[in-house]
């Protein structure tokens, strides 16, 4: 290296750009296959990551929408006829899924004797799950009872021993 010095100073670059620019070109190629093959496996990583994520979020929004549509079958018609009168209703949850629900309660004959409307604290599966039971024991109980308050409590001392506190 000392060898191409002229009074201690590197030669001038005028007559050897071409040689300076392949020099250069070539430590640019070697960087970039340094670089490229350090990171190919961190890439090849996270293309995988990214494509398992993919799969899991496609397979959570299929299985949402037949928790969907179980719930869905769960609930009381939309419609329904009692003598002079038709009665119309629609739950529509925050998310694909939740704790509300209405029920129609029988009277004497083939006729509504009332409605249920409720309310399960929480949203999302947990409260659907929730929501299916309340609607289960309320529905039986509605059926044995004459008065309003009898499947309510029912219900509730039911519910009492099962549900978390602040459920």
């Amino acid at each position: 290296a000392l060898a191409g010095l002229r009074g201690g100073r590197w030669p001038s670059p005028r007559g050897s750009t071409a040689g300076l620019t392949q020099l250069l070109g070539l430590s640019v190629a070697t960087v970039a296959i340094i670089v490229g093959r350090s990171l190919s496996p961190f890439i090849q990583h996270y293309a995988r990551e990214i494509f398992s994520f993919g799969r899991i979020q496609a397979l959570n929004a299929a299985e949402l929408h037949v928790a969907h549509e179980i719930q869905s079958s769960l609930m009381a018609p939309r419609e329904l006829e009692s003598g002079p009168w038709v009665i119309a209703a629609m739950s529509v949850p925050a998310k694909e899924v939740g704790g509300d629900f209405y029920e129609y309660i029988p009277a004497l004959g083939n006729s509504i004797g009332g409605i249920a409307i409720g309310d399960v604290s929480g949203k999302g599966i947990p409260a659907a799950l929730q929501m299916a039971v309340v609607r289960t024991i309320f529905r039986i109980e509605a059926r044995r009872a004459i008065f309003p308050a009898a499947p309510l409590n029912a219900a509730e001392q039911s519910l009492a021993t099962k549900t978390p506190r602040g459920g």
